[in-house]
């Protein structure tokens, strides 16, 4: 019963302490990003896409739980929206951070994101009020993102990304054959020396 216990403790003491390095964050966004329409449907509850995002994480190497990929995605939009209102304030370009690119892009247009927009004693209302009241649907995806010079700056690390699955896929790969290959000549050296041995 004791196994059991530190067995079980072992393996939350593990999940506490995942360091999400940067290639697992990178995944994480890209894994939101091809769910998105999951999230916004509602055909499946949120539990069940973050268990499945965790799947995928667990696929590339990263032991992670569906509550760690929440738990860190909640932050990485924690962040975005500390890094994009303290922006807003104090002028573009005073802080930078390296996601803020590809959470951009997710979350841009993304109105929970936005500041709110107030409308002055004068009944005139802002460029993008405007914008979203004229389309004449609340409806968050018929919201377009917007495209901006960020894009191909998300799409260079989504490909950097790629890239560096592929090579470590590869790696994987090469150390396997290796193994295989040492397992054949250690065989192959046991059948000798039994042969020898056999021979006296």
């Amino acid at each position: 019963m004791e196994d059991t216990a530190d067995k079980s403790s072992d393996a939350i003491q593990e999940e506490i302490a995942f360091k999400w390095p940067q290639e697992a964050t990178l995944l994480l966004i890209e894994e939101y990003r091809s769910r998105q329409n999951d999230f916004m449907s509602g055909k499946m509850s949120q539990k069940k896409i973050w268990l499945l995002i965790a799947a995928k994480m667990v696929k590339h190497g990263y032991k992670v739980s569906g509550a760690q990929c929440l738990s860190k995605f909640s932050g990485l939009k924690r962040t975005y929206k500390a890094v994009k209102d303290y922006n807003k304030r104090y002028g573009s370009g005073s802080r930078t951070w390296t996601f803020f690119p590809l959470m951009d892009e997710l979350l841009g247009v993304n109105p929970s994101m936005s500041s709110v927009t107030t409308v002055s004693s004068t009944g005139k209302r802002s460029q993008m009020e405007s914008a979203y009241s004229s389309s004449g649907s609340d409806k968050e995806e018929d919201i377009q993102p917007k495209k901006s010079k960020q894009t191909t700056t998300v799409e260079k690390l989504l490909e950097d990304l790629k890239k560096m699955r592929k090579v470590a896929e590869e790696a994987q790969e090469r150390r396997h054959k290796e193994n295989i290959e040492l397992r054949r000549r250690l065989l192959n050296s046991f059948d000798k020396m039994l042969n020898i041995l056999e021979k006296k």
